[in-house]
C-alpha cells in the first residue's frame, strides 16, 4: 500500500506531467461523447425540421396512389370534432427559365410548415410564395409577375410572387389549396387538427370511413415515423463515425503507452529505490496500473467535461444567429461509458511500460540514466511478428482482389491494412530510424550541427521514434485514402456527367416539336441546339435479345464536346454511319465486342449495324439520325441538346430554352453537378474533420514526447550549451526533431494511403480510376510539418532557458 500511496503522491504533486500523460486521452474521450451528443442534437433537429407533421396535427390522411378527391376532403373537414384541414399536395411549372416543384401549405396557423420571410404568404389562386434559392434562381422578387407553363396540359398562367418563404425543402414554391388546384395539383395528404377536448383515436375512427382507401392514422405515431424515416441516414452516419472513434482511441492509446514509457524512464531511480527497500515487482506494476487508471479517470472526466462545455457553447452561438437547433440531452449513462473507456484505454497502455519499468534491478537502475528504457535494443520476436503481418496483409490484400464480391473484398482491404499497420508498429524500430535519417538529409546538409543533433536524438530511442510516428502515419493514412478515394470519386462522377450532359444545358421533354427546336437555334443566346430522338427498338446479337430498349439518335458532328470525348473502349465520335455505340454492361448482355453486328428491330423494320465503341460512362445507346429512321421513321424528340453562344452564359441559354420549348423540364450542367458535389464536398469536409482529430492526437502525442524527452536531457543539454552550442542552435535541433516525427510518419501515411484506396477501388469494381491529389496531398504534408514544427517550440524554449551550470547540477 505505500507503493501506491508514493506513486499517487508523485502523480498529485506534478500537475504538468498528469496533464501531458493524459492529454491524448481526454481528447479522444471529448471526441467519443461529443459524437453521442451530435448525434442526438442532428436527430432531434432533424425530426423538428423534417417531419411533415406538426406538432398540432392529431390525424393524418395518407393515399399513395389515388389522389384525395374534392369530396373526401371536404367531409373530412365537415366531420365532427376536426377543427383545421392542411391538405398537402404537389405541382409542377416552368417559370423564370427554372423548375419549381410547387406544394401547397395553410401558410399559417399550427399546421403551417412554412415561415414567411418577407411580403405575405398566398391568400389567392395566381400567387405564389418562393424559397430564397428559387427567388434567386428566377431573378425573382415580392411582386414580381411570372408567366409559368404547365408540362402535363401545356397551359400557361400567369403568378404573382406574393412572399418569400422558408419551408422543409429550399427550392420551389408555395401556393394556398385553391392555387394548387388552380394550377392543376393533387392532394395526397391531409394534416389534420382535433378540436378541444376531441380524442384522437376516436377521430381516427370517426373520418376511415369518409376516405376510403386511405391510410388514417394519429398524428403521433405518424411523426413519429416521419422522424424515423429522417433520422435512419443518421443513425447509418454514426455508425460509421464509431469507427472513426477507435481509430481516434487507438491513436489515444499509442500516444499514452508512448507517453509512460518516458515518464517511468524518467523514474527509474525512484523505482529502483522502492525496489532496493523491498518493493516487488508485482507491486510496482500494480502501483504504475493504479496511477494509469487515476489517470485515465482524470482524463475521462475531463474529456466529457469538455464535450459538453465545447457542445453547449457552440449550439449556444449557432441558436443566437437564428438557426434552430436543439440542445442535446445529457446522458449520464453514457457519460459514465466514455469516463470507463478512459480508465480502461489507460490502463491498457500503462500495462507494458510498467511491466517494463519493474525488470530493471534496483542497482542497474540507481546507476542508469533517465534514457535506460528509450535505448534498449529492440527484440528479434518484433522483426518476426512484423514479418507475419506483412504477410498476412499481402495474403488478404492478394485475396480481396480475387474474389468477386466487392462487400467482402472491401473488407478484406480493410482487414489487411489492420495488419499492415501492425507491421508498421512491430517494425517500426527497424524501419523508422533509417527513414528518419533518409529524411533528415536536407536538414543536415543546411545546417550541420543543428541537423545532426536532431537526426540523431530524434533516431537514437527507436521504440519511442516508431510509436510517435506510426500514430502520424495513421492519421496520414486514413486522410491520404479519404483525399485519394474522394478526387477519384470526383474525377469518376465529372466524367459521367460529361456523357450525361455532353453539352451546357439540356432540355427534355416528350415529342418536342421540331419546328420549336429550329426556332431555338435562332436565339442569339443560343450557339448550339441539336435534337435527340428517341424509339424503344429491340437489340439482338448471338442467340441473346434484349426488347424494349431506348436508342438514342443525334447528329454528333454537330456536338464540339461529343467529338472531343474520349474515354475507355470509345467514343461517341466512333459512331459512323451504319454502326451503334453502347454501354459495356448492354454489350455484355447481348455478347458483342467493337466490330460485332447487332441487329435493331422495331414492329415494321429492322436494320444491322456494327459496334462503333463501348463506354462505361453514361452515354446511352448512340445511333446516328438515318440509321434510326430505318426502324422508326416517326421517332420524337425527346431531348435537345444545347450550348450558348460566345458571350453568352449557360444560365440565359437555359431561360432562352425554357421560353422557347413550353412544357418541357431545362436543366444546366451546373445545377446537376451541384447535386452531387454538394454531398460529396459535405461529406468529405466531415470525414476530413474526423480524420484530422486523429492528426491532432498525433501532434499531441509529438509534444508530449518532445516535453518529456527535454526534461529527459536536461544534463545532456546543459552540456552542448557548455561546449559551446548557442540557445538558438539548440532550439532549432529540437524543433527539426519535432519536426522529423511528422516528416516520416507523412511519408509512411501517403505510401500506405495512397496504395489501399488504390485496392480499394479497384475491388469495388465500379469502373473508378485513382487520381492522386498532388496538391491537396502537399498541403496536408505542410500542415502537418507546421503542425509539428509547432509541438517541438515550446519544449524547444524551454530547454534553451535553462543555464548550462543548471543543467549540469540537475540529477
Amino acid at each position: 500500500m505505500s507503493v501506491i500511496r508514493t506513486q499517487l503522491r508523485g502523480l498529485a504533486s506534478r500537475p504538468t506531467r498528469l496533464l501531458l500523460t493524459s492529454l491524448a486521452v481526454i481528447v479522444a474521450t471529448a471526441f467519443a461523447y461529443a459524437t453521442f451528443l451530435v448525434q442526438d442534437v442532428v436527430k432531434q433537429t432533424l425530426s423538428d425540421s423534417f417531419s411533415t407533421t406538426t406538432p398540432a396535427t392529431s390525424v393524418v390522411v395518407k393515399s399513395d396512389e389515388k389522389p384525395l378527391t374534392d369530396k373526401v376532403i371536404a367531409d373530412v373537414k365537415a366531420a365532427p370534432g376536426v377543427a383545421q384541414v392542411a391538405a398537402q399536395g404537389t405541382a409542377y411549372a416552368q417559370a423564370g427559365g427554372i423548375g419549381l416543384f410547387i406544394r401547397s401549405d395553410p401558410g399559417r396557423g399550427p399546421l403551417s410548415l412554412v415561415t414567411v420571410k418577407s411580403g405575405h404568404f398566398p391568400s389567392q389562386a395566381g400567387e405564389i410564395a418562393l424559397t430564397p434559392d428559387s427567388a434567386k434562381d428566377g431573378n425573382l422578387k415580392v411582386g414580381d409577375t411570372v408567366a409559368a407553363t404547365l408540362p402535363d396540359t401545356k397551359k400557361t398562367v400567369r403568378l404573382t410572387v406574393s412572399g418569400i418563404v422558408e419551408g422543409h425543402d429550399s427550392g420551389g414554391g408555395y401556393v394556398s389549396a385553391a392555387g394548387l388546384s388552380a394550377l392543376g395539383g393533387q392532394v395526397y395528404r391531409l394534416n389534420i387538427s382535433a378540436a378541444a377536448g376531441t380524442d384522437a383515436t376516436a377521430l381516427v375512427n370517426r373520418i376511415k370511413p369518409l376516405a376510403p382507401g386511405a391510410t388514417v392514422q394519429d398524428g403521433a405515431t405518424v411523426r413519429a415515423a416521419d422522424a424515423s424515416e429522417a433520422t435512419r441516414a443518421v443513425d447509418s452516419l454514426f455508425l460509421v463515425l464509431r469507427l472513426f472513434v477507435l481509430v481516434a482511441v487507438l491513436a489515444a492509446g499509442l500516444v499514452a503507452a508512448s507517453t509512460f514509457r518516458i515518464v517511468f524512464a524518467q523514474r527509474m531511480r525512484q523505482l529502483a529505490l522502492l525496489r532496493s527497500i523491498g518493493a516487488k515487482r508485482g507491486k510496482i506494476v500494480g502501483a504504475l496500473t493504479i496511477e494509469g487508471a487515476v489517470t485515465g479517470l482524470v482524463a475521462g472526466v475531463a474529456g466529457v467535461l469538455a464535450a459538453l462545455g465545447i457542445s453547449y457553447a457552440v449550439i449556444a452561438v449557432v441558436r443566437a444567429t437564428g438557426v434552430k437547433i436543439t440542445f442535446p440531452a445529457v446522458d449520464l449513462l453514457v457519460a459514465t461509458a466514455c469516463v470507463l473507456g478512459a480508465v480502461v484505454v489507460t490502463v491498457a497502455s500503462v500495462l507494458a511500460p510498467a511491466v517494463s519499468a519493474s525488470r530493471v534491478a534496483p542497482v542497474a537502475a540507481l546507476r542508469t540514466a533517465a534514457v535506460a528504457d528509450a535505448a534498449k535494443k529492440v527484440s528479434w520476436g518484433r522483426l518476426a511478428l512484423g514479418i507475419l503481418c506483412i504477410g498476412a496483409a499481402v495474403v488478404v490484400a492478394l485475396g480481396a482482389v480475387v474474389i468477386h464480391s466487392p462487400e467482402v473484398s472491401a473488407l478484406g482491404i480493410v482487414v489487411s491494412g489492420a495488419f499492415a499497420f501492425g507491421a508498421l508498429l512491430a517494425l517500426g524500430p527497424f524501419v523508422v530510424p533509417p527513414i528518419a535519417r533518409v529524411i533528415g538529409l536536407p536538414a543536415t546538409a543546411l545546417s550541420k550541427v543543428t541537423g545532426r543533433l536532431a537526426i540523431r536524438n530524434a533516431s537514437r530511442s527507436p521504440r519511442r521514434i516508431a510509436a510517435t510516428t506510426s500514430v502520424v502515419a495513421l492519421g496520414v493514412t486514413l486522410v491520404t485514402g479519404l483525399l485519394v478515394g474522394t478526387s477519384s470519386m470526383q474525377a469518376y462522377a465529372d466524367a459521367r456527367l460529361a456523357a450525361q450532359f455532353p453539352t451546357a444545358v439540356i432540355a427534355a421533354g416528350e415529342n418536342i416539336p421540331a419546328s420549336a427546336v429550329q426556332k431555338l437555334a435562332q436565339h442569339p443566346a443560343i450557339g448550339v441546339a441539336v435534337p435527340v430522338h428517341a424509339a424503344e427498338v429491340g437489340l439482338s446479337a448471338n442467340g441473346n435479345q434484349l426488347p424494349g430498349t431506348t436508342v438514342n439518335s443525334m447528329d454528333v458532328a454537330k456536338v464540339p464536346s461529343l467529338q472531343n470525348a474520349k474515354v475507355a473502349g470509345g467514343g461517341p465520335s466512333d459512331v459512323r454511319p451504319g454502326t451503334i455505340g453502347l454501354p459495356t454492361t448492354l454489350a455484355g448482355k447481348l455478347g458483342v465486342h467493337v466490330g460485332d453486328s447487332v441487329v435493331v428491330t422495331s414492329k415494321n423494320h429492322s436494320v444491322t449495324v456494327k459496334v462503333a465503341a463501348t463506354w462505361e460512362t453514361g452515354f446511352g445507346i448512340v445511333v446516328l439520325p438515318a440509321d434510326l429512321a430505318k426502324v422508326a421513321p416517326d421517332a420524337p424528340i425527346s431531348q435537345v441538346l444545347i450550348d450558348p453562344a460566345s458571350g453568352h452564359t449557360a444560365v440565359e441559354a437555359s431561360r432562352a430554352a425554357a421560353s422557347a420549348l413550353p412544357g418541357v423540364q431545362v436543366q444546366d450542367i451546373d445545377q446537376a453537378r451541384a447535386q452531387y458535389q454538394g454531398p460529396l464536398a459535405t461529406v468529405t469536409l466531415i470525414a476530413l474533420g474526423l480524420l484530422a482529430l486523429t492528426v491532432l492526437i498525433a501532434v499531441t502525442g509529438v509534444a508530449t514526447t518532445m516535453s518529456l524527452s527535454i526534461v529527459e536531457r536536461t544534463t545532456e543539454s546543459g552540456l552542448l550549451r557548455a561546449l559551446g552550442l548557442s540557445r538558438r542552435g539548440l532550439r532549432g535541433s529540437i524543433v527539426l526533431e519535432s519536426a522529423v516525427f511528422g516528416l516520416v510518419g507523412a511519408a509512411i501515411g501517403l505510401v500506405l494511403g495512397t496504395l489501399y484506396a488504390g485496392l480499394l477501388l479497384g475491388v469495388l469494381q465500379i469502373g473508378i480510376g485513382l487520381v492522386v491529389p498532388v496538391g491537396e496531398l502537399a498541403g496536408v504534408v505542410a500542415v502537418l510539418v507546421v503542425l509539428t514544427l509547432l509541438a517541438g517550440w515550446l519544449p524547444s524554449r524551454r530547454a534553451a532557458r535553462i543555464s548550462p551550470v543548471e543543467a549540469l547540477a540537475t540529477s
